[in-house]
């Protein structure tokens, strides 16, 4: 068995302490206590990281429908929601919720600029319950509607079976 590299410290015999796999453990006067060295650092981002990679794995490159954020995380990083989005908060400035809604609304921008498909389908693909509610949603984000956001996106835009000479 391989012993995990140390480094240790001792001021007058008082305090000590020793730092393993970046955890440090502080004794001072007989009681332990221990602090996360960067290695609690580099499990929030790896989560994170995990996270925002199934998110967007599940978005852009699957066939639609709706996904439960607490089972996605839960399949993902193996930790509870609350956690996971209490721990995105804090590091990315946002919530985890809200992040994926803006997942979603960059999906939807997509399709809405391929024309193929109705907003409905749009709507279902995305995991939207209806295509009113993403439409408020779209509106509430980016200020214009589906609607007026397909029209700009369409402007100048020749069809493929009209490209030629």
């Amino acid at each position: 068995m391989q012993r995990s590299p140390e480094v240790s410290h001792q001021a007058d015999g008082q305090a000590g302490g020793t730092i393993l796999l970046g955890v440090a453990v502080h004794v001072v006067a007989g009681q332990a206590e221990q602090v996360n060295v960067g290695v609690g650092a580099d499990q929030d981002a790896q989560v994170i990281t995990k996270v925002k990679a199934e998110m967007v794995r599940r978005v852009h490159h699957e066939a639609g429908g709706r996904v439960d954020l607490a089972t996605l995380v839960r399949d993902t990083v193996h930790r509870e929601l609350s956690s996971v989005s209490k721990l995105f908060s804090e590091v990315e400035g946002m919530t985890l919720e809200h992040y994926f809604l803006l997942q979603r609304l960059e999906r939807v921008k997509e399709l809405i600029r391929y024309g193929e498909m109705t907003f409905s389908e749009i709507a279902f693909s995305a995991g939207f319950s209806s295509a009113a509610h993403l439409s408020a949603q779209f509106k509430q984000l980016t200020g214009m509607t589906p609607t007026a956001f397909r029209q700009l996106s369409q402007a100048g835009r020749t069809p493929l079976d009209q490209l030629g000479p």
